[in-house]
C-alpha cells in the first residue's frame, strides 16, 4: 500500500492500528511497487513466522508464505457416572 497524508491508506493503518492488530508483511507484492496483500493478526500474538514473499513467475503479483503457529487446544474430557442400585432396579421392574 503506498502511503500519503489523509489518503485512505492512512485511514485503513488508523483502523488496523485501532484494532491492535499488527501488520506482518512489510514488502511489495506487485511488481509496480505497491503491498496488495496483508498478513493481520492481534499485535499481542507472535504467531506468524518464516513470512516470504517471491516471484512464482506466473503473475505480476508475488506470492506470501508464512507460518502459523497456533496451539492445539486440549480436548475436553466429560466423565458422567450413573449409580443406581441393582435392588432398587429390580424391584421397579417386578
Amino acid at each position: 500500500m503506498s502511503v500519503t497524508s489523509l489518503s485512505p491508506v492512512n485511514k485503513f493503518l488508523h483502523l488496523v492500528d485501532s484494532f491492535n492488530l499488527a501488520q506482518h508483511l512489510n514488502a511489495s507484492t506487485h511488481r509496480l511497487g505497491n503491498a496488495l496483500d496483508l498478513v493481520l493478526t492481534r499485535s499481542t500474538k507472535k504467531i506468524v513466522q518464516n513470512l516470504t514473499v517471491f516471484n512464482p513467475c506466473i503473475s505480476d503479483h508475488e506470492a506470501i508464505l508464512f507460518d502459523v503457529m497456533l496451539n492445539k487446544p486440549r480436548a475436553i474430557v466429560k466423565t458422567i457416572r450413573f449409580c443406581q442400585s441393582l435392588k432398587r432396579f429390580i424391584r421397579l421392574e417386578m
